[in-house]
């Protein structure tokens, strides 16, 4: 009877673990690896047309960690190795760690991104000083270990040399492919699930 009962259980913990990891989410801990034959940019709405137009965005390149990490800060050159604008080397870096708001299962996830900063000519431009920045991922499909993904950063930062506006519209475009190696809590109920049934069937032989 303990033998028929073990069974049942470790079939149904079985079966629990690989029918819920269908239904995969992003990892806390995920990079976001940026794919060089994408088109990745950064860009200023200088025209002030809502439209980041090619000739306002300036093309981006993957820094040594090769893209944006999930829950930890990245220094300078870790996010995007250095660009040229204006005759001024800049780069991107988190000053907090980006983490996720929410996320549908479906391949689309809201950031907290307010630590993202674009360090430009001496000049830091941080997410954490303005209102209502905005951080989307979109995933091909639920944002798990091998996805393709497309981000998009948006926000409204000040500009020294706007002229006749003191701030311009600006996003920070990224697609390629997310690599993490998740531990899902089914691993764990699954090995504790194990390990309770065969303590129990021990007291009970």
């Amino acid at each position: 009877m303990i033998n028929k009962t073990c069974v049942i259980a470790i079939l149904l913990l079985y079966v629990n673990f690989f029918s819920s990891t269908v239904y995969a989410a992003l990892a806390y801990n995920s990079t976001l690896l940026m794919g060089s034959q994408y088109n990745n940019y950064w860009a200023w709405d200088i025209s002030s047309d809502e439209i980041f137009s090619e000739d306002e965005r300036t093309a981006i390149e993957a820094g040594f960690d090769g893209g944006i990490t999930l829950g930890t800060t990245q220094d300078i050159g870790a996010i995007d190795a250095a660009w040229i604008y204006n005759n001024g080397v800049g780069y991107h870096y988190t000053q907090s760690p980006i983490t996720i708001i929410s996320d549908d299962y479906s391949g689309n996830v809201e950031l907290d991104i307010y630590g993202f900063t674009m360090w430009w000519d001496d000049n830091h431009y941080s997410l954490d000083s303005v209102q209502n920045p905005s951080g989307i991922l979109t995933c091909g499909n639920s944002c798990e270990n091998g996805d393709s993904f497309s981000l998009e950063i948006l926000a409204s930062l000040p500009c020294a040399d706007c002229f006749y506006r003191d701030r311009h519209d600006y996003m920070f475009h990224m697609e390629g492919t997310i690599s993490s190696v998740p531990i899902p809590t089914t691993i764990w109920l699954f090995g504790s699930g194990l390990l309770g049934l065969v303590g129990f069937a021990r007291r009970k032989v």
